[in-house]
């Protein structure tokens, strides 16, 4: 839900900036209206001043009351009678604590930590830039992007996994999960190396994911989507047996990836 929300928000907030921008030109173009019509008059009545001896009161008059139309005072009036329908220029923009929702507030769909890191992937072992996701379920979500969260590239479920940090020498601000897998077996252990931006960074990540890592592991049968393997990994490409022992908690037993994008 936050990261959906802060998605929405940052969109408003692009809509409403980019209407008063838009106001605000309008007033402009409206102000140079009327300064070109000033000048336009001022220079009809002054080309034809002779001839037009006996209009001098009416020329007068109109100059007169041109000078004392202020350029913004039309779009000052037209912005009093439509006030309702535009925006104000004093309108604050909205944040995410603005906004009302179910279960807003709830420790379990309160991010832990997010932000970008790279991971090391592939058969090269290149680095690629993510953003990542820490859940209170027990999540490391993995999305391409901020603004890609509908569904995580990659989920690491961390409950009885293990985080180390990596040579500090031949890869600055990197560690590595241990991921343990359901039925226990050595064989199906994973890692996954990680670096952050800087050294507070990595240990800020490194004490999280251990936090999250010590939680209690719930075990007994579980009904799971065949995207989630039972090495705690999530792989939107995999297929599996829908049915299996899963260490998956039961609050994520349906849609766990989804569920804690929302987290």
């Amino acid at each position: 839900v936050t990261l959906q929300i802060r998605k929405q928000v940052k969109e408003e907030n692009r809509l409403h900036e980019a209407v008063q921008a838009l106001q605000r030109q309008v007033g402009a173009f409206e102000g140079g209206v009327i300064e070109e019509i000033k000048t336009t008059v001022q220079t009809f009545y002054n080309w034809r001043a002779n001839e037009l001896y006996e209009y001098k009161g009416n020329a007068a008059a109109v100059t007169k009351a041109l000078e004392n139309l202020h350029p913004d005072s039309e779009w000052t009036h037209f912005v009093e009678m439509h006030k309702g329908l535009l925006v104000s220029d004093n309108a604050r923009l909205k944040t995410p604590d603005d906004i009302d929702y179910e279960n807003k507030g709830n420790p379990l769909v309160v991010t832990i930590k997010q932000g970008r890191m790279e991971r090391k992937t592939g058969v090269l072992k290149n680095w690629n830039d993510r953003y990542y996701v820490l859940t209170p379920i027990g999540y490391l979500h993995e999305f391409k992007s901020l603004d890609d969260t509908t569904d995580p590239e990659l989920s690491i479920f961390l409950p009885g996994s293990s985080v180390s940090e990596k040579d500090s020498h031949k890869n600055p601000h990197s560690f590595e999960i241990h991921v343990r897998n359901a039925a226990g077996l050595i064989k199906h252990e994973k890692n996954f190396t990680f670096k952050a931006n800087s050294r507070e960074e990595q240990q800020d990540w490194i004490d999280k994911i251990t936090e999250v890592c010590n939680h209690p592991v719930p075990t007994g049968p579980t009904t799971l989507p065949a995207n989630i393997v039972t090495d705690g990994v999530h792989d939107p490409s995999a297929t599996v047996p829908a049915t299996y022992q899963s260490e998956v908690p039961p609050q994520e037993q349906v849609s766990a990836p989804a569920k804690e994008v929302q987290g």
